[in-house]
């Protein structure tokens, strides 16, 4: 069976662009600010196929800082996640005013109830997310329980709607949305 489609610079370049755009497919990948030994997110077969298909493909380089060294992923900021760590946040990285999915993974303990932890994380990663004005559903992946975030998830400014922010466990044993969890505590009458 053949693996080339031999006619395909032949189609009608109108269709050879839609093919282009239907291929790519949503990916999660992380956006790491340095190269420490860790793998590189793979760059999408569609972005190595051709000119054509690259700029065509809705994917783009999307450089993690804006001082060398200069590193970079591939993301189709349109239908990627981008999964980010907390301590990464606040990066100053081109393009995150058009991410639409973000996914943030808080990497120490939490505990809302705790003061200087809501001060800290409304000081620094809070206010970094108002910068993601694009982000229509965000995942926030953390080690406590999720519940322990119930009576303060609306202290917080968040980038999208709380019905589209997803509190989840780490390892994913328990997951709810923001305002499915707000409306939990919230009495009814």
């Amino acid at each position: 069976m053949a693996t080339t489609f031999h006619l395909f610079p032949l189609l009608p370049w109108e269709l050879r662009i839609r093919i282009w755009k239907l291929i790519s497919t949503p990916r999660t990948v992380m956006a790491w600010a340095h190269d420490y030994g860790r793998p590189h997110p793979p760059v999408p077969s569609v972005v190595q196929t051709c000119r054509e298909s690259r700029h065509h493909s809705g994917y783009e380089r999307l450089f993690i800082e804006d001082r060398p060294p200069f590193y970079y992923i591939w993301a189709n900021l349109t239908i990627d996640t981008i999964h980010i760590f907390e301590h990464r946040l606040p990066l100053q990285f081109a393009g995150k005013h058009r991410i639409r999915y973000l996914c943030l993974e808080l990497v120490h303990q939490v505990d809302p109830d705790n003061e200087p932890f809501r001060d800290g994380w409304v000081d620094v990663y809070s206010n970094a997310l108002i910068d993601y004005v694009a982000v229509r559903s965000m995942v926030v992946v953390s080690f406590n329980d999720v519940s322990a975030w119930g009576g303060h998830v609306h202290l917080y400014p968040w980038p999208c709607p709380l019905s589209r922010v997803m509190l989840v466990q780490d390892g994913f044993e328990k997951q709810i949305s923001a305002q499915e969890l707000m409306d939990s505590l919230t009495p009814k009458t």
